[in-house]
């Protein structure tokens, strides 16, 4: 079940224009436009016919971008953080990282103005990935590190009939999340069922780009996957499935 409520990355939005170019120029900079690129490029901007797609990801590949106007439309860490890591998952699309892309990765995380190290962190999100799932004792104590106040984790599967009928047939479960007395998630090897705004949802962990937090009303836990959309967690009580996730990735990593 998909909810296709979900916002999407917008054109003509200057963030996501951001986002739309720097992908253009992942994409190009290699030389070589893959299958896998162009897919990932037919996700966040639908309705564009592939001879369309590839004449602008070449006008944008053998154009000067405004970084400057760039990490002005980025104009939070989140937002910056996200857009590093939609360009790893393009640059890694192919499963070949060409020295291009890695050198160009380096360029960006530069511009925006990232730590040093963002590229090697996005990049082990990457590798820990590529499974398509997560083995339950990396989850298991990717959990007990995360900040999930009064949420309450059980062992299990999940039993609410709406979270239920999203999950993908054969799917191995690994515990539940309740809020007041209340099951509102489930989590297995595979991903993440959960009651979004958007809609009762399946994410895989491998369609993950990565979370971010808002301001204001939007402060809800952000969930961006790579075909451009976002769900939205409202409970702060929840906001422990970032540490989870990124949590997973670090202890993928160190056991792999």
């Amino acid at each position: 079940m998909i909810a296709t409520s979900a916002p999407s990355l917008r054109p003509g939005r200057p963030r996501d224009d951001a986002i739309f170019a720097l992908l253009a120029l992942v994409a190009h900079c290699d030389g070589t436009l893959a299958d896998e690129e162009l897919e990932m490029m037919q996700a966040v901007l639908p309705g564009r016919s592939i001879p369309a797609l590839r004449q602008w990801i070449g006008h944008v590949g053998t154009s000067s971008l405004d970084f400057e106007a760039i990490r002005s439309a980025l104009d939070t860490d989140d937002r910056r953080w996200i857009a590093l890591q939609y360009c790893a998952r393009m640059a890694t699309r192919d499963h070949h990282l060409h020295e291009r892309e890695l050198a160009l990765l380096h360029r960006i995380a530069r511009e925006l103005e990232l730590p040093a190290g963002a590229v090697a962190r996005v990049l082990q999100q990457r590798r820990a990935q590529d499974a398509g799932r997560y083995d339950r004792a990396v989850l298991l104590q990717a959990l007990r590190k995360g900040p999930w106040g009064a949420a309450r984790i059980v062992p299990g599967a999940i039993a609410s009939a709406d979270l239920k009928a999203c999950v993908p047939e054969g799917s191995v479960p690994v515990a539940r999340v309740g809020v007041d007395r209340t099951e509102v998630m489930g989590l297995y090897e595979e991903g993440v069922v959960a009651r979004f705004l958007e809609g009762t949802d399946f994410l895989h962990w491998h369609h993950i780009v990565g979370c971010s937090h808002g301001s204001g009303l939007a402060a809800s836990l952000k969930i961006h996957t790579d075909d451009g959309r976002t769900r939205h967690l409202a409970d702060a009580r929840l906001s422990g499935l970032r540490m989870l996730i990124e949590g997973m990735h670090a202890q993928e990593d160190a056991t792999g």
